[in-house]
């Protein structure tokens, strides 16, 4: 672990015992009990069933953490959760509902995208949630089935980014799109 991170973590875990006075926190930053992490208004019910939903296994012990990218989002949006038209987001209000860890088919093979709170309404919006993860490199890995898609998506723009992003699914991409035309 770097020293920014080791502060980081360090200043996280000060602001919620300041903020929660003797909350149950162990020298990690793990709160005894997930309860002992989400701020005043926002219980379980309002999340639990999502994340059951999900893949991540957030509820298990890393929701529980001062620096929880799980517990941010939870913290940030559930108190809309019965409430999600009054959500004013991305210069958009009047979704009828959120759902947390939001699973989304792609279609492919493997895991599914698993987003932090998608607020579905008239214009959708998705959150992806990052407390410190900025502070650690980490090589993005996407799945070879990415390598299979020909149709449409191939000309979207998130998929050129991936493209972009990974050296060897941009070679691939680039050797399939020999001889086509891009429009």
């Amino acid at each position: 672990m770097t020293p920014i991170l080791e502060r980081a973590k360090a200043r996280l875990l000060e602001a919620v015992l300041r903020a929660n006075a003797g909350a149950p926190f162990n020298a990690a930053g793990y709160a005894s009990t997930l309860e002992g992490n989400l701020v005043f208004g926002v219980s379980r019910d309002l999340f639990e069933a999502d994340y059951r939903a999900g893949a991540g296994h957030e509820l298990d012990w890393k929701m529980r953490a001062a620096y929880s990218s799980a517990a941010l989002v939870v913290n940030t949006f559930a108190p809309w959760k019965k409430a999600p038209s009054t959500l004013f987001l991305a210069n958009l209000t009047g979704f009828n509902s959120l759902r947390f860890e939001a699973v989304f088919q792609t279609g492919l093979g493997g895991t599914p995208p698993h987003l932090d709170l998608f607020a579905a309404g008239p214009a959708p919006v998705a959150v992806e949630s990052k407390c410190l993860e900025y502070l650690t490199r980490k090589t993005p890995v996407f799945s070879p089935s990415y390598d299979s898609i020909a149709d449409f998506r191939r000309d979207s723009p998130w998929f050129r980014l991936i493209a972009v992003q990974i050296s060897g699914l941009t070679a691939r991409w680039k050797a399939k799109s020999v001889g086509t035309t891009r429009g």
